[in-house]
């Protein structure tokens, strides 16, 4: 079979297909993908095929997420956080260690992550530390973040919540308990 290039059904541009991967991620003009292997791969500016920068080795990623502004998350096998600035540019900032996060979200200049004992916590700055509990231990099953920094989380009930700021007010109830199985925002 091997790789196809070019515009493929539809219109559709080929961006990569050799390989396997697991995960994609795209905010603002940057893109990711996530090996099967635990690679990660970003690309900005680039709609054509080809033109992928490795970002992170094999066995280093099990999640990405990357926010409007460009900035890429990473967990770890073991639930570490690792985040960066920019495609190619420089090492990744360790933001929190093995055992932490299950998920990762980035959105406009606010990072979030979805720990181990289902709590959530939120932070603006790069680097280990400064993150404030949104949420405590047993609250969310998933979350999400938007371009402007809006989180959102669904609670162990089913229920969706949302707010904007970190460590300000409550969360709003947006959707009663019972009730989401996913949540996206842009």
């Amino acid at each position: 079979a091997g790789c196809r290039r070019g515009v493929g059904v539809g219109g559709w541009i080929f961006q990569q297909d050799c390989g396997s991967f697991t995960a994609i991620a795209t905010g603002g003009n940057t893109q990711m993908l996530l090996s099967s292997c635990g690679a990660v791969y970003a690309k900005d500016n680039n709609l054509g095929y080809g033109g992928w920068t490795e970002e992170a080795a094999c066995g280093t990623a099990s999640q990405i997420s990357v926010s409007s502004t460009g900035l890429q998350m990473i967990t770890t096998p073991c639930g570490a956080i690792f985040s960066k600035n920019g495609v190619s540019v420089g090492g990744w900032w360790a933001e929190g260690d093995c055992g932490w996060a299950t998920k990762v979200v980035a959105g406009g200049n606010v990072h979030m992550f979805l720990s181990s004992c289902s709590a959530v916590y939120a932070k603006t700055s790069m680097g280990y530390g400064g993150w404030v509990e949104e949420s405590p231990c047993g609250t969310a099953n998933d979350i999400a973040i938007g371009s402007n920094g809006r989180q959102l989380l669904i609670s162990a009930d089913s229920a969706v919540f949302a707010r904007d700021g970190i460590g300000i007010g409550g969360w709003s109830m947006q959707v009663g308990p019972g009730n989401a199985k996913a949540i996206a925002v842009s």
